[in-house]
């Protein structure tokens, strides 16, 4: 009795586990095209753009940028800043584009990125820094 006891709890372990994974997996393929896309901006104000596609695609690249100040909570729009020039073919996509020219005032600010590919485009923000 002991051993069927143990054996119906090791599956419904293994079925619960085979769920949460394919969930998981699902929420990770939200993007039908990119299996990654991050943007990070470094305190000295480097922004660095990320992506990587599930499939080959003719080009990847990095849309429009825009620099978010935090206002009482809430993120909105401060400027319009140049994208990286760098246009991918293939899977993945790594560019880096220098801000620092930019003179902010203190405060907290995040960068906005849009990256396209052929038909596709997706949106992704940066971690926040103070300066």
């Amino acid at each position: 009795m002991k051993r069927f006891i143990i054996i119906a709890i090791l599956a419904i372990c293994m079925v619960t586990a085979t769920t949460v994974f394919a969930e998981d997996m699902e929420l990770r393929k939200a993007d039908p095209v990119f299996y990654s896309v991050t943007v990070t901006l470094q305190r000295n104000l480097l922004g660095q753009f990320n992506a990587g596609a599930y499939v080959a695609v003719d080009w990847i690249k990095v849309s429009s940028v825009s620099l978010q100040v935090k206002t009482g909570g809430s993120w909105g729009y401060y400027c319009s800043l140049t994208a990286p020039s760098t246009t991918s073919y293939g899977m993945t996509y790594y560019a880096e584009k220098d801000y620092s020219h930019l003179s902010l005032p203190s405060g907290t600010y995040r960068l906005q990125a849009t990256f396209q590919t052929n038909n596709h485009s997706v949106t992704r923000y940066s971690n926040e820094i103070t300066k």
